[in-house]
């Protein structure tokens, strides 16, 4: 293979991207808090899903938005407390889905320009 053809790039000046633990809700009590950044929408074999960072000043997770949790999307730099209820039954599909309890701040905690921690 003729190497000419290829940009060498010295492995210093690659800088790793940065992933974050995904929380996953699986026990009812389960509970994350922390400041609503990065929203994002990736795509996924099964469509596009709303995926979030939550930060605190000990940990980031990222946080795959189901129907449920959709509301905060759109609340980058707001403090939420998340706590997972627990599985609900839905008569009219006979689906069971989760249920949360979401609290979110009156007011932003960060500012445009700010960046979290």
């Amino acid at each position: 293979m003729n190497n000419k053809n290829w940009n060498l790039v010295e492995m210093e000046s690659i800088k790793p991207m940065q992933y974050c633990e995904v929380f996953r809700f699986t026990n009812s009590g389960d509970k994350v808090e922390g400041i609503v950044c990065n929203p994002r929408i990736i795509k996924t074999k099964h469509g596009d899903c709303k995926v979030v960072d939550i930060d605190n000043l000990e940990d980031k997770y990222s946080l795959f938005l189901s129907t449920t949790l959709l509301p905060i999307f759109d609340k980058e730099g707001y403090y939420v407390n998340i706590t997972f209820l627990g599985y609900e039954y839905n008569k009219r599909t006979g689906n069971n889905f989760k249920k949360f309890k979401i609290l979110v701040s009156d007011e932003r905690v960060v500012d445009d320009e700010e960046t979290p921690f």
